[in-house]
């Protein structure tokens, strides 16, 4: 599966990044541990995309890569 980001605020707002895992990540200044997707863009770059982020509509998830 591949998430795309759809909000204009996204990271890399529309590419698609193939899901290579799902993690539990605490993210620096204090904040709350949160369920994140890891993707990897078709340059290598890897990142992660909350749960919350795909469930508000900022990213979408896709079958394909076309």
């Amino acid at each position: 599966a591949f998430l795309e980001g759809k909000h204009h605020y996204a990271f890399r707002p529309g590419e698609r990044a193939e899901v290579i895992g799902f993690k539990i990540v605490t993210p620096e200044g204090g904040l709350e541990p949160r369920p994140c997707f890891e993707v990897k863009y078709e340059d290598g770059k890897t990142d992660f995309v909350p749960l919350a982020s795909v469930n508000d509509g900022s990213y979408s998830i896709a079958g394909h890569t076309s």
